[in-house]
This record gives C-alpha cells, sequence and structure tokens, in this order.
C-alpha cells in the first residue's frame, strides 16, 4: 500500500500559481486582441480565452471543481468530522462533481434560453439561468448552515471566504456581465474581457481556497489529508 500526504499551504500556492499563469495568459491575450489586433495568435488567444469556454481554464475550472468534490467525499468517509450530518457532505461532493461537468460542458448555458423566453429577463438577469442557479445555492447554504456552524471558528471562517469569492464570481459578477453582454451584443470590448478575468479569477480563486479549508479540517481532525493507493483486494 502507498500513500500520498498531501500540504495544505503547498497545494494551494501550486493551484495559485497555476491561476496566476493563466491570468498572466489572459492579461497578454487581451493585449494582443484589443490593442495589437491579433485576436488568434495560433490559436492561443481563444485557447486561454476567460471569456469562452472548453479551453486551458475551463478544464483547470472544472479539475478544481472535482478536487473539490473528491476532499468531500473524504470528509464524508470520516465519521469524526461528519457524524450526524454525514449525508450533507456525501450531496455536496455529488453537487461539486455535477458542477465540474457543468462547467466543462456548459450546462447552464442552455438553461437560459428557456428561462429567457419564458421570464422575459433583461439586464441584471439576461443570463436567465442564474435565476435557477441561484435559489439551488440559497437552499443549499440553509441546509448546510447548521453544519458549517458547528465546525471551528477559523475553518468557518475560510469557508465563508471561500464561498463569497465563489459566488461574487459565478453569480454576481456574472449578472453584471450578462448586462454589459445585452447591451454589447456578440461585439465584446476590452471592458468585457477585462470584467470576464475578474469574474473568473473569483470563481477558481474560490474553489482553491476551499480546498486548501477542506484539506485543514482533515488534518484537524484526523492529523493528514492523505490518499491510499492499494493492490489488496478489499473483499
Amino acid at each position: 500500500m502507498k500513500a500520498i500526504v498531501l500540504n495544505p499551504a503547498r497545494v494551494m500556492k501550486i493551484l495559485l500559481v497555476i491561476l496566476l499563469i493563466l491570468v498572466l495568459a489572459q492579461v497578454t491575450g487581451l493585449v494582443m486582441k484589443f490593442v495589437l489586433g491579433h485576436g488568434l495568435v495560433f490559436g492561443l488567444v481563444p485557447l486561454f480565452d476567460f471569456n469562452t469556454e472548453q479551453n486551458i481554464p475551463t478544464l483547470f475550472n472544472t479539475l478544481l471543481f472535482f478536487f473539490n468534490a473528491s476532499l468531500l467525499w473524504m470528509i464524508w468517509k470520516d465519521r469524526e468530522i461528519s457524524h450526524r450530518h454525514r449525508w450533507i457532505w456525501l450531496f455536496l461532493s455529488i453537487v461539486f462533481l455535477l458542477l465540474g461537468a457543468d462547467e466543462f460542458c456548459e450546462l447552464h448555458e442552455k438553461l437560459t434560453a428557456p428561462f429567457h423566453s419564458g421570464l422575459d429577463t433583461t439586464g441584471l438577469l439576461f443570463y436567465a439561468w442564474v435565476i435557477p442557479y441561484g435559489i439551488a445555492a440559497l437552499l443549499l447554504a440553509i441546509f448546510f448552515l447548521p453544519v458549517w456552524w458547528r465546525l471551528e471558528p477559523r475553518t468557518r471562517l475560510l469557508m465563508a471566504v471561500s464561498a463569497i469569492l465563489y459566488v461574487t464570481g459565478a453569480i454576481l459578477l456574472e449578472m453584471v456581465g450578462g448586462r454589459e453582454f445585452e447591451q454589447l451584443g456578440e461585439e465584446l470590448d476590452l471592458k468585457c474581457g477585462i470584467f470576464a478575468t475578474i469574474e473568473e479569477s473569483l470563481e477558481m480563486g474560490g474553489l482553491i481556497l476551499f480546498i486548501y479549508t477542506q484539506m485543514r479540517l482533515l488534518i484537524l481532525k484526523s492529523g493528514n489529508a492523505t490518499i491510499l493507493f492499494s493492490n489488496q483486494d478489499p473483499g
């Protein structure tokens, strides 16, 4: 049996360095596209564009969701942490797994058309998918609140900050971005590019902080955050 022991601070630093590289690539792409007039550069600009999907930033964001889902599953397995409310950790793990698939496949974007036409949404609600996702996020927060309150103070603070960062980027700034998109149409400008950079950076930053928080929680309760590999048959 072999084990990989994960250090929360080291993992967070690595993920933040990757995020910084992606942000620098995005900013370089914005300069190339809107200042120098080169929107492709051998396909590298759209490959790192925060305002498009199914590229390198999308893949990184998806992997962050899956990493969080794995850690939530580990917390669910640890009865010392999950105790009476074990189901919420498993449910969160499934939610993050689905959100990762959603992020890569753009499933939430497909909800915009039916909600937009049915409710005739405009302005901040132009991206109408924020309505069902916002309601779902609120309900999830209400259910998780009693569990969150029983955690130790620093863990509560870190989880709250990570949630605020993610929701600010994924929902609140997305709503403002939808209003800008409605006004500009397909002709996005430098302002939209900068806005997308801030929005996606907050999302990924929130997910990275949540990863650190969960790893720290596992260490506080279990002594380490370990992934075990074994060739033994569990049965």
